[in-house]
């Protein structure tokens, strides 16, 4: 098989795992864990098959989504967190969780998290009726939150490293 041809048939395959990922998110109570899914499939895509293919990838993953469901809940989710922070990991693929890399990603994915918190919250705050920053009060405010949201941001990174850095060595 020709390297091309080869990356082509990657990039359909993953963009086909995370277009069922799509799917499940839509349709089971797993919205959050099949939107992880395929963000590692946007991963993947983007590390076998270089830039070109992996946001092809995406691009025809968010076309479908947008097809599929509107601008809802699983789209914006797609969108603004999942789908950019595939590509944020694959810019970061040399920094890992040693040494001074640690201390660069780390502050890295705490500035991207925050800025997709605020993104977030102020789509829920001006664009539905439940006013959220009453809600957000209850926990402490937008800081506290926010503070919790870079925690849960950098275990989530840390796990989404470890597992595609398994897949990575387990289908070469």
């Amino acid at each position: 098989m020709q390297p091309s041809a080869r990356k082509i048939a990657y990039a359909a395959t993953f963009t086909a795992v995370s277009v069922v990922a799509i799917v499940a998110s839509r349709y089971l109570p797993v919205t959050l864990t099949a939107l992880l899914a395929c963000s590692v499939c946007y991963f993947l895509c983007l590390m076998r098959c270089g830039i070109g293919y992996g946001l092809l990838c995406i691009t025809a993953s968010l076309v479908f989504s947008f097809i599929l469901g509107g601008v809802g809940t699983v789209f914006l989710l797609d969108a603004v967190l999942f789908a950019p922070y595939s590509l944020l990991a694959y810019l970061m693929k040399k920094l890992r969780y040693s040494g001074k890399t640690a201390v660069i990603r780390a502050g890295i994915i705490v500035v991207f998290a925050n800025i997709v918190f605020a993104l977030i919250y102020y789509l829920l705050t001006s664009h539905i009726s439940y006013d959220f920053a009453v809600m957000a009060e209850k926990f402490g405010g937008y800081a506290v939150l926010a503070v919790i949201v870079s925690g849960f941001g950098l275990v989530t990174d840390y796990l989404f490293l470890q597992a595609t850095e398994y897949f990575i060595k387990r289908f070469r």
